[in-house]
């Protein structure tokens, strides 16, 4: 599973809390997030967030 397909499980959360959730080693989840970020064109998580959240695509609370 990776952290792109369940969004809402990996919100907000460190590289440790986000291996801990999916049962990932922390090296797993930087190389992970960082294909994501390549294949997204995004350069960080927080740019990819901001933009998720202006389309409507994560819902806050």
């Amino acid at each position: 599973m990776e952290p792109d397909e369940h969004p809402e499980r990996v919100a907000g959360l460190s590289n440790k809390e986000i291996a801990e959730k999916l049962f990932l080693e922390v090296s797993t989840v930087k190389m992970l997030i960082s294909n994501m970020l390549q294949k997204t064109g995004y350069h960080s998580r927080l740019e990819q967030a901001v933009k998720a959240r202006h389309l409507g695509l994560v819902i806050s609370n």
